[in-house]
């Protein structure tokens, strides 16, 4: 970024629509180099898909007044494995847990009748000694 502008990213309307939200900040400093990396998180209903060079953030400039001094050079041209490595595992979507939910809801309906019963035969069982 050259020393006299600062730069506002914010993610297309499509995804925000869908429930993606940038949790990483929204701007790009003056003098900045290098590899800029955004994280954004699903808060929707449902997965969501991209697709490889998909324009999913847009990105404004303002002019900024006065002398900044230094630059900044956070990554340099790599993302470092820390970074990489927090990306994995599974995200927590509604959708999933909707589904986690019925699946509970299944298994209790199937196995709690049966625990009952068990509990009715061990207490008459039980009456009979």
């Amino acid at each position: 970024m050259p020393d006299d502008l600062l730069a506002f990213i914010t993610l297309r309307n499509t995804f925000k629509m869908q429930g993606l939200i940038n949790v990483s900040g929204f701007h790009v400093d003056p003098t900045h180099k290098g590899t800029l990396v955004f994280a954004v998180n699903n808060i929707g209903p449902s997965d969501i898909r991209l697709r490889l060079l998909e324009p999913t953030f847009t990105i404004f400039f303002s002019q900024v007044d006065g002398k900044i001094e230094g630059s900044r050079t956070p990554f340099g041209t790599e993302l470092p494995l820390q970074y990489v490595q927090l990306l994995g595992g599974s995200s927590i979507t509604l959708a999933r847990l909707q589904k986690e939910f019925e699946e509970l809801r299944f298994k209790l309906l199937l196995y709690a009748p049966l625990g009952i019963a068990l509990l009715i035969a061990l207490i008459l069982n039980l009456m009979k000694r």
